[in-house]
């Protein structure tokens, strides 16, 4: 039973509100409207189910951050995704059940909440979105606007969040925060913090990322999956050798914790469980160094099923509905049909004059030397280890280049793949 009501917190109300469905970390053990009551002694009782349940406190066996165990970011940028960390200190204290959101704060309730059995939080206004697609341990409800547990099993001592920012002129932000500990009907309700829910102010000086990262399918370049989405590829992004570029990629895409580590110069990519691979020469297990390759052109893959990519808006530079030039927001323009006639002209012109001349190094080259690269064969999966910092690591040297499509398959067929071992 209580499973069934804990699992979402979505109790629909028994007064007035009949039929609403609500979730509301602050008066769970509090309202009639959920079904609490009170004992003949005065003490508060938890709704049928859960009424061996005792009233939420505060407690700092738990903490709500924007990093784990140091100090975080204190504002939110509008419309990026940031971490939300939750970390258990008390290792007695594991919890079964949690129930997150953020408020818009309106000055009522204040990031000190309301003393222990609770209070009606119902009418604060919910802000943000979690992203937290395929993720074992949690799923969203509320339209996206909260987070509960999947099941009520032991979670870790540390789990990260993704949280998408509100719209700008949304203010100050409060997380309200319920966790259950202890047997299913048993044990007790918790608010994280004695000090208070954690607060982000909006950071209204940065200006947002202008780079979206949208995945697409393994076969496209990046330039064809921005395309596809009438964007263009930022040919400005590199890989950096190392997970820093995931500080980027997830302000606006989200990724299973850990990343998994690839030695091959590529974008990111990610996996039907949500596991994504970066370039990490950091790893120590790269001894081969590649030809650079822009991020937009390339066609090899590590592992996963997408190919994670920086998009961005064109914006049109021209005067006239068919005589623009497209570009993306660094400044490398894309011309379309609609250019004039003369500019046409001499692109075929220097064009078949430079194909010419490629063409002839070519064949000097081809017969100077003799020697053309091949595609090599499957590479043996090798099993995931972890790297100093935690991160799961890939030992197996670099995969072949995956080619362009011929005749709508693939050319090479044997990517490797990496066991996630957790």
């Amino acid at each position: 039973m209580i499973f069934c009501i804990l699992v979402c917190l979505f109790i629909n109300a028994e007064s007035a509100s009949v039929g609403s469905a609500v979730s509301d970390a602050l008066g769970i053990c509090a309202l009639e409207a959920y079904g609490a009551t009170v004992a003949e002694d005065g003490t508060p009782v938890c709704p049928n189910g859960m009424h061996l349940v005792a009233p939420a406190t505060r407690s700092d066996a738990y903490v709500i951050s924007t990093a784990d165990l140091t100090e975080g970011p204190t504002t939110y940028v509008p419309n990026e995704v940031m971490d939300i960390h939750i970390r258990v200190l008390d290792p007695m204290k594991k919890y079964l059940g949690l129930l997150i959101y953020a408020v818009q704060d309106d000055g009522v309730i204040t990031a000190d909440g309301c003393p222990s059995p609770g209070c009606d939080g119902r009418d604060e206004v919910k802000v943000g979105q979690w992203e937290m697609d395929g993720d074992k341990f949690f799923r969203t409800l509320a339209d996206g606007q909260a987070m509960t547990h999947r099941e009520a099993t032991l979670k870790n001592y540390h789990h990260v969040l993704r949280w998408r920012a509100p719209e700008q002129g949304t203010g100050d932000v409060i997380f309200r925060v319920l966790i259950k500990q202890g047997a299913t009907n048993g044990g007790a309700f918790y608010w994280p913090m004695i000090d208070g829910d954690l607060v982000l102010q909006e950071d209204s000086i940065t200006t947002p990322s202008p780079i979206q990262w949208l995945s697409g399918v393994i076969d496209q370049t990046c330039s064809e999956i921005c395309e596809s989405s009438s964007m263009a590829c930022d040919r400005n992004v590199n890989t950096t050798g190392n997970f820093d570029l995931y500080d980027e990629v997830k302000k606006s895409a989200y990724c299973q914790l850990p990343l998994l580590s690839s030695c091959t110069v590529n974008a990111p990519s990610i996996d039907a469980d949500g596991y994504c691979w970066f370039e990490n020469k950091e790893s120590g297990l790269c001894d081969t160094e590649l030809e650079r390759v822009n991020i937009c052109d390339s066609f090899e893959v590590a592992g996963g099923d997408s190919r994670l990519c920086p998009c961005m808006e064109r914006i049109s530079t021209g005067n006239g509905e068919n005589g623009g030039v497209e570009e993306n927001l660094n400044g490398r323009n894309n011309i379309d049909d609609g250019d004039n006639f003369s500019l046409m002209q001499f692109a075929i012109g220097f064009g078949g004059a430079a194909s010419v001349i490629l063409l002839c190094v070519g064949i000097v080259c081809h017969c100077k030397n003799r020697k053309i690269n091949q595609p090599g064969g499957v590479i043996e999966d090798k099993i995931a280890k972890r790297d100093p910092k935690g991160n799961l690591t890939a030992v197996c040297p670099p995969p072949p280049p995956r080619y362009p499509p011929f005749n709508g398959k693939p050319r090479y067929q044997g990517e490797p793949s990496v066991e996630n071992v957790l």
